[in-house]
């Protein structure tokens, strides 16, 4: 996954709909495929979350983004939600 859209997108699709994690694991995305530096972070928090066993929304992904890094991470996941538009396309998003 190379271009930050596609990454974008992914990112929302989870943040609006947090069972789409399962269509990330039989894609096999991994960290490495997120070249954005926001994209890569919001990732291993969804995927930190989801192993843990703690829910995954929008508050939780930003609040935790905003342990580990600074920035406006709110900001940040709304616009991944609003560019995803819909979660029902996260396996495309996954391909690209």
């Amino acid at each position: 996954m190379a271009r930050y859209d596609n990454e974008l997108a992914v990112i929302g699709s989870v943040a609006l709909k947090a069972s789409c994690v399962e269509e990330i694991d039989r894609a096999g995305l991994s960290a490495d495929d997120f070249e954005d530096a926001t994209c890569r972070t919001a990732f291993e928090v969804i995927e930190d979350l989801r192993q843990n066993r703690h829910p995954i929304d929008p508050v939780l992904i930003a609040e935790e983004m905003g342990r580990r890094v600074p920035g406006d991470h709110v900001k940040f996941l709304e616009q991944a939600m609003i560019y995803a538009t819909t979660p029902a396309n996260i396996s495309e998003y996954c391909r690209l």
